[in-house]
């Protein structure tokens, strides 16, 4: 006779002891599939610390995740990401229609600043509710007009509702914070008698008062000097030039 009939073939008790092990490691965390029910954040295929997503699958600090299998990227800190630029006061359009403010990225790092939530002290607010990245020495755009038509001619990077934030022009406040541990990136408080206050040009930060603390004195402020858009004065997306 040829060959063994399964049936009369002796199977050890412990053949898929193995196997099932294999299936006990990859259930749960680590598996790549996020699992609210188990208490999970996030699942990057692997339980390695340090990465974005902990061994117990959750978000680190200083990290924020999307997807399943998630994808980790570092959120700024503490002065890493700063306010530049703040067009308050635009000419030739509404304010409703032509406000906008700039971000810089100081650090070496590529920064993911979805969920990074901006606030004032008027509890007028908005989040950036899609994936946006800011890499090193980069500058960031926004306004509450995306269309170059209408806005003056600003190429913006991130619009928001123009109705949730509103930049005063007699003096406002602009606050920034990570969106899940709320913790403050930057922020800058205005005044039109200490910082500039011309109509049609921004209010731009001096190239050498790059910083989270000089950004907070007006005297390092002052107007936009450089034509774009339609006429407006300053350098939405680019590195300003030192004040006069």
């Amino acid at each position: 006779m040829c060959g063994v009939q399964l049936a009369d073939a002796a199977i050890p008790a412990d053949a898929f002891v193995a196997d099932a092990a294999f299936i006990d490691a990859t259930v749960g965390c680590g598996d790549g599939l996020v699992d609210p029910g188990n208490d999970e954040d996030c699942d990057d295929f692997n339980t390695t610390n340090s990465d974005g997503c902990s061994d117990i699958c959750q978000v680190e600090p200083g990290f924020i995740c999307v997807a399943g299998p998630s994808e980790c990227h570092r959120t700024p800190g503490l002065g890493q990401v700063i306010i530049t630029e703040i067009h308050k006061d635009p000419s030739g359009v509404n304010d409703l229609s032509g406000e906008w403010f700039e971000l810089h990225n100081l650090s070496d790092e590529t920064f993911q600043l979805l969920n990074t939530s901006f606030r004032d002290f008027n509890l007028e607010s908005f989040s950036i509710d899609v994936p946006l990245a800011i890499a090193p020495a980069q500058s960031l755009v926004f306004g509450n007009n995306g269309n170059t038509a209408t806005n003056g001619g600003v190429v913006v990077d991130f619009a928001y509702p123009a109705a949730d934030f509103i930049l005063a022009n007699n003096g406002d406040e602009i606050i920034m914070t990570e969106g899940l541990s709320s913790v403050e990136i930057d922020r800058v408080t205005y005044l039109d008698i200490s910082f500039p206050d011309e109509s049609g040009r921004s209010m731009s930060l001096g190239a050498n008062a790059y910083s989270s603390t000089s950004n907070d004195v007006g005297a390092n402020w002052c107007d936009g000097q450089t034509p774009h858009g339609d006429g407006n004065l300053g350098t939405p997306g680019q590195l300003n030039p030192a004040c006069p």
